[in-house]
């Protein structure tokens, strides 16, 4: 073998390894449910838990003070880095909708 098609061998294993290894994170993630801050999925989370809030006429300065505490968290927790910042709110909107599946 010439050394240029042992250099490209090499180079042929090493995008492999980093592949499979992109893939294997790739799963991961989709497997714990993760979707990045700002997503179209958040943002929908988010806004039914506005309108759930509206819904039920909550005092004003209600939804904000409940927004400040969430914002207040979620900076606490983006420094450790492995929680999601809106999951509370979105497991918040689906205990709502299993209160109202059960009504």
């Amino acid at each position: 073998m010439t050394p240029s098609a042992v250099e490209v061998e090499a180079e042929d294993s090493r995008s492999k390894k980093v592949q499979v290894k992109y893939k294997s994170d790739l799963n991961w993630i989709r497997g714990i449910g993760w979707t990045p801050p700002g997503s179209y999925k958040v943002e929908m989370a988010r806004r039914a838990a506005e309108l759930a809030y509206a819904r039920e006429e909550l005092p004003p300065g209600t939804w904000d003070e409940y927004a400040l505490d969430t914002e207040q968290a979620a900076g606490e927790r983006s420094q450790q880095g492995s929680i999601n910042a809106d999951a509370a709110e979105i497991l918040q909107v689906k205990r709502r909708k299993m209160k109202l599946m059960k009504k």
